[in-house]
């Protein structure tokens, strides 16, 4: 009896102070955010999860006290419910903090089509302990509700009305304020210290169902006049203010080294998922033969330097690369592809883009993808204007014959049989010459953010105690098994050959482990660009000094001088002069600069260099803004 006695008595203490406490541990010792040690910030750390917790157990409170003066079930099922969602939101943000040394972002929320990658037995236990310990709160609060004793929180209930109101309202009233807090940009992707589980969920979580993380100020033309060259007026189209009749302006500053005799290459692209070029050999990376075939591989070509992520994540960075462009809407989101509303409206949005103009140039255009034909990454990709994607379905039954694994946890074929899907389709050209040239980009779902390799089959680094080298390694030896072919296949003879990346590797805390001290806790940074191109014999170092994935179509284009072409392309051939003076990075309404001494956040802009990078915000959002009125691209 005494036992219970006690536990009805300091059940909601103990439940409140254990999730603050786990709060507290994960965020300041298993996360470390930079600022630590700040004693300011770390006293707002302190305090607001208190406040948000405090007005938890008013509400509590006041449903108790409404209950002794009626029916009792009603108040019970509204103190209930306040209980398990704003518990089920600190736990969601708890494990957040611990899997990404950050809240929910509205990034997060606008790619839920990748939750499924963080799932494990020990998600599974973790939150079959946190139901069994709500569940728990929730019987002792029917007993408080049908007390047998008293409680800490029965005490309160003595107030009188007026006085419990007053003090409620009160709470609110501070709440509302901590939660106008979170509005406050943050541009690292860590826990902010004005940032708290409750309110940081809800105002994340509203702007990402309406989409309001791209800024509504557009820009009229001429604002970026000084920082961004306009087509000119002899090929500008009205009204749409980007698009000009050539992709490029100039010759390549070097010779074909062999002529193709009445053909035009062949051209492949790799999109590496989330790959930043720190790990990579060839780039300096530290981890010895992690990636020997991506280094083989940039021995015989052109390797880019100090070359960033304009975007991020997937659905912007395969778009913005392939139109030279932005694209407001992501995966997830109120207005993003994986919302069945918006994906007919997005897919009708007219961009030119490298697919359609190789397409129209002659050229057949491939996509080959991980994921399922019925995914809205199929319907995006087409909308790009590839000819036919190759999915899980057609890669692996028509190309594979059923002989394929699906990556643990994702439902999408792994980096295997997607490198084998395209040897096999390659294989399968080289039987039949002839035809047209193709224009081939893949997409592999091996290194993406909170997955790791499968447990059987795939090929771990060294004794494989390190997860996300294993993804990396695991990624060199696919896509080595696809150049042991290429190699010696008639391609490698008339093929430009590029390998890059979609956008660069979310700071998960498993690569921060890995990255060097010098990783900024941005979704930005250098990403490889190697360019094979037996046409010209292209090889060496080339410094981009900061600039980034807007220019990778018109480089592409130029190489293979296709230059009168309609086309609304933001960025410059690499070959040629800059379109930005500086580099800029757009995620939403978050901005970042690059240049060759790395990638700086809005506040971190040296003042020389701030009216020029605001003069080029305000082309980007002018861009935004052409997009929302499906203006980037006029077809005739």
């Amino acid at each position: 009896m005494k036992l219970q006695a006690n536990f009805s008595r300091w059940h909601q203490m103990a439940f409140l102070l254990s999730m603050y406490v786990l709060y507290l541990y994960v965020l300041l010792l298993r996360s470390e955010p930079s600022d630590i040690g700040d004693v300011g910030h770390d006293l707002v750390r302190l305090v607001l999860p208190l406040l948000e917790l405090s007005l938890l157990s008013l509400i509590c409170v006041a449903c108790l006290h409404a209950s002794r003066h009626g029916r009792k079930l009603p108040w019970l099922v509204l103190a209930g419910s306040a209980v398990s969602v704003v518990y089920i939101i600190y736990i969601a943000q708890i494990y957040s903090v611990y899997l990404s040394d950050n809240f929910i972002s509205v990034l997060a929320l606008k790619n839920t089509e990748s939750s499924g990658f963080v799932t494990s037995l020990v998600v599974v236990k973790f939150a079959a302990l946190a139901l069994a310990w709500l569940l728990f709160f929730l019987y002792g609060l029917t007993k408080e509700f049908y007390p047998t004793t008293s409680s800490p929180m029965t005490s309160f209930v003595g107030y009188s009305r007026g006085r419990l109101m007053g003090l409620l309202v009160a709470v609110i009233l501070i709440n509302c304020a901590v939660l106008a807090l979170q509005k406050k940009k943050n541009h690292r992707l860590e826990a902010a210290f004005w940032q708290v589980p409750m309110a940081n969920f809800v105002h994340n979580f509203v702007v990402a169902k309406f989409d309001l993380d791209v800024d509504e100020e557009i820009a009229v033309k001429g604002v970026g006049g000084h920082c961004f060259s306009y087509p000119r007026a002899a090929s500008a189209v009205a009204n749409y203010p980007f698009q000009k009749s050539e992709a490029y302006t100039y010759p390549l500053p070097f010779a074909p080294r062999i002529e193709l005799k009445g053909s035009s290459p062949n051209v492949i692209v790799i999109f590496s998922e989330g790959t930043s070029t720190r790990l990579l050999g060839s780039y300096g990376g530290h981890y010895k033969k992690l990636t020997p075939n991506i280094d083989g591989l940039a021995k015989k070509s052109m390797q880019v330097e100090n070359y960033f992520n304009h975007t991020a994540a997937t659905y912007r960075g395969l778009i913005g690369q392939l139109s030279s462009g932005y694209s407001a809407a992501g995966g997830g989101g109120g207005a993003g592809w994986e919302s069945g509303a918006n994906k007919s409206s997005l897919s009708e949005i007219r961009r030119q883009t490298l697919p359609r103009i190789m397409s129209e140039s002659g050229y057949q255009s491939y996509f080959f993808s991980p994921h399922k034909s019925e995914r809205p990454f199929t319907l995006m990709l087409r909308s790009l204007g590839f000819d036919e994607v190759y999915t899980y379905q057609s890669i692996g039954d028509d190309l594979l014959r059923g002989k394929y694994v699906v990556r643990h946890n994702t439902g999408a074929l792994d980096d295997e049989s997607l490198f084998a899907g395209l040897t096999e389709f390659l294989r399968q050209r080289a039987a039949s010459p002839g035809g047209k040239p193709f224009f081939i980009a893949t997409y592999n779902i091996g290194t993406h953010a909170f997955i790791n390799i499968n447990p059987q089959g795939d090929v771990a680094y060294g004794d494989g105690s390190q997860e996300f080298l294993n993804k990396v390694h695991n990624l060199d030896a696919s896509v080595g098994s696809f150049l042991n072919y290429f190699y010696t296949s008639p391609f490698a003879e008339n093929t430009i050959l590029v390998f890059t990346s979609d956008h660069s590797t979310y700071p998960e805390p498993l690569f921060k482990e890995v990255a060097g001290k010098d990783l900024k806790p941005y979704f930005v940074d250098r990403i490889p660009l190697l360019i094979y191109d037996p046409i010209h014999g292209i090889s060496g170092k080339f410094d981009a000094r900061g600039r980034n994935s807007l220019d990778l179509a018109p480089t592409v284009l130029q190489l293979i001088g296709k230059r009168i072409v309609a086309n609304s392309f933001l960025g410059h051939s690499l070959f040629e002069p800059r379109n930005f003076p500086i580099g800029i990075s757009s995620l939403g309404r978050w901005y970042y600069m690059t240049t060759k001494d790395g990638v700086f956040g809005r506040d971190e802009i040296p003042a020389e260099l701030k009216d020029q990078f605001d003069c080029e915000i305000n082309v980007v959002r002018q861009y935004y803004g052409v997009e929302k009125d499906n203006h980037i691209f006029k077809v005739d």
